[in-house]
Order: structure tokens, then C-alpha cells, then sequence
């Protein structure tokens, strides 16, 4: 598609400030048919994403495949993130609503061979953020915000489980002292408890 009418169609999209599955196979089809090539391309995406506050489950799937795809497969080199490529995505998700700067990396993570640090401790980072911003009331760890600090955890150990770098799990032992008195889900006490031990194993020199 021609940059021109791109950008007419895309800022169309947004003045609507709604996505609709229609609209995800409109942009599947006829925009990104062969997926995103340029990090212009994964910025009008995530921009997108910002200006429509109403958006179904469909465009949340697809912007997760299309970035992480992008990030790990179009940029060099494939299968890896590079020092460089996680500086740029970082700077890019910390204007993006937590939750989706979060899937996005725990998509990117479970895609890449290997990916530098930050991106994980950024992930949980993000995770804490929209748990501590919680405007439905007193914050609380939900099932929906373990589930996803596991994603985060298990995809950056990789075959061999977690292993928490001490950054990680400073971000793990705040996010359990600023909730220590919420209704946390259950499987919070479960996964920090395993996360310290796997932590405290490492770093005694058990293999």
C-alpha cells in the first residue's frame, strides 16, 4: 500500500478511536500482508494502539504478533534482540499503556532465542505499574497479573526455568511488600516464593 493512502487510512483509524475485527482484517490483508518491515511501521501500530481506547480482542492479538514478529525476526540479527534493538524497544513501550508494553514483551520474550536483561526487568516493571495504578480500587495482584509476570519470568529463563537476575527480584520483593495487605490471588504467594528460592539457589552456585 502507497505511504500516502497508508497514513489516510491509519489516521482514519484513529479518529474513529475504535478497532474493530473488521478492521484487524482489513490491516492484516491489505496493509501488513507481509508483516511489519520498519520500525516506522511497529511505531504506527503501537501509536494506533494509544489512540483507540475501544479495540477488540482480535487487534490486541494481532499487534502482539506483528511487533514481536517485527522486533525478532525483521531486525538483525533474526531470533536474537541485540543491546541496540532493546534500547529502542524499551524507549518505545514506555509511552504505551503498561499493560500493553507488558504483552508485548512477554511476546517478544517467548519468540527470541535470547534478549538482553532489561527487557525482562522492564517487563516486570511494567506489570508493577499497572498493578499500583489500579483505578478500580485498592491495588491488588490479580490472576490475569501473575499470569503474566510468569510469561515474563519463564520466557527469559528459557529450558532452564527462571533465573532472576538481583534487579528482578528487588522488582518481585516491592510489588509483594506494596501488597502485602490486598486480596492478591492465590497464585501470587506460589510463583514469588518460587522465584526467590530459584533466585537464592542461583546465586549460592546450585546447578
Amino acid at each position: 500500500m502507497p505511504e500516502m493512502i497508508l497514513d489516510a487510512f491509519l489516521a482514519q483509524l484513529m479518529s474513529s478511536a475504535r478497532l474493530t475485527a473488521e478492521n484487524v482484517l482489513d490491516l492484516r490483508r491489505d496493509v501488513f500482508a507481509d508483516g511489519v518491515m520498519t520500525r516506522g511501521e511497529a511505531q504506527m501500530l503501537l501509536d494506533l494502539d494509544k489512540a483507540c481506547a475501544d479495540s477488540c480482542a482480535e487487534w490486541k492479538m494481532f499487534m502482539n504478533e506483528a511487533v514481536s514478529d517485527y522486533i525478532v525476526h525483521q531486525e538483525r540479527p533474526s531470533g536474537y534482540i541485540s543491546q541496540d534493538n532493546a534500547v529502542w524497544l524499551r524507549k518505545t513501550l514506555e509511552a504505551s499503556d503498561p499493560r500493553t508494553a507488558a504483552s508485548v514483551l512477554a511476546h517478544v520474550l517467548e519468540k527470541a532465542k535470547s534478549a538482553p536483561e532489561q527487557l525482562s526487568e522492564f517487563g516486570l516493571r511494567t506489570v508493577a505499574k499497572s498493578v499500583l495504578a489500579n483505578d478500580g480500587g485498592k491495588p491488588h495482584i490479580s490472576s490475569e497479573d501473575v499470569g503474566m509476570l510468569r510469561r515474563i519470568l519463564y520466557a527469559f529463563g528459557g529450558e532452564g526455568g527462571v533465573g532472576l537476575t538481583r534487579q528482578e527480584v528487588e522488582v518481585l520483593f516491592d510489588l509483594n511488600d506494596q501488597t502485602a495487605e490486598a486480596l492478591n490471588d492465590p497464585q501470587w504467594h506460589d510463583l514469588f516464593t518460587k522465584a526467590v528460592a530459584s533466585f537464592i539457589l542461583c546465586v549460592s552456585g546450585y546447578q
